[in-house]
Parts: structure tokens; sequence; C-alpha cells
């Protein structure tokens, strides 16, 4: 299974981390993520691969977000990070954008 994910800025308010890095406390927001270690485990079921699009300047959910990817990688799972200057050609044209709803990325 594949997951594309282009989103710079995404709310987790459930996850403890994430609430610590938005109300700025990256101290704590880091030591939350590692407490996610052990849950990761080296995951069972169908293969999921990652790919994340990355915008510059990296916002800091991305910032955060990079903290959880590399616990998945060391877990064992397949994720890649791409510049969005990496992929900007294969974006739609502008006049499709506006209409065709997998085009808004």
């Amino acid at each position: 299974m594949w997951k594309l994910e282009r989103a710079q800025h995404f709310q987790e308010p459930d996850v403890p981390s994430w609430v610590a890095m938005i109300e700025g406390d990256w101290k704590r927001a880091l030591a939350l993520v590692e407490e996610m270690r052990e849950a990761m485990g080296s995951g069972s079921g169908p293969e999921l691969r990652r790919l994340r699009i990355v915008h510059h300047p990296v916002t800091p959910y991305l910032q955060w977000e990079m903290q959880i990817l590399k616990l998945r990688v060391e877990a064992g799972a397949k994720i890649r990070v791409l510049p969005a200057d990496a992929v900007a050609h294969l974006r739609p044209p502008p006049s499709c954008q506006r209409w065709c709803w997998w085009a808004r990325w």
C-alpha cells in the first residue's frame, strides 16, 4: 500500500507530542515522540510505503513529523521524503486544479 502526503500543516490534538510542539515545548515534544518508539514496533499487516513531499521553508509541523518518520524508518517502515520542487513538474495545470478534486494537492 502507498501513502502520498503533501499537507504541510496538520492538526493532531489527540497526540500529546503534537500538543507540546504546538505549545512551543520542543523538549517535551521530542521526549514524547521518543516514548512512541515502543508502540511503533516492527509493524504487521500489509507493507506500507510512504512518500512525504516537503515544501521549504519547512513548517513546525513537518519538523515535528520528521521525528516520528525517523522512528518509523528505524522500525522498518519504507519512507521517502522529497522536496516539492522535485515533483513540481507532475502537478496538473492550473485550469485543472480548480475543477479536478484529485488535482488539489
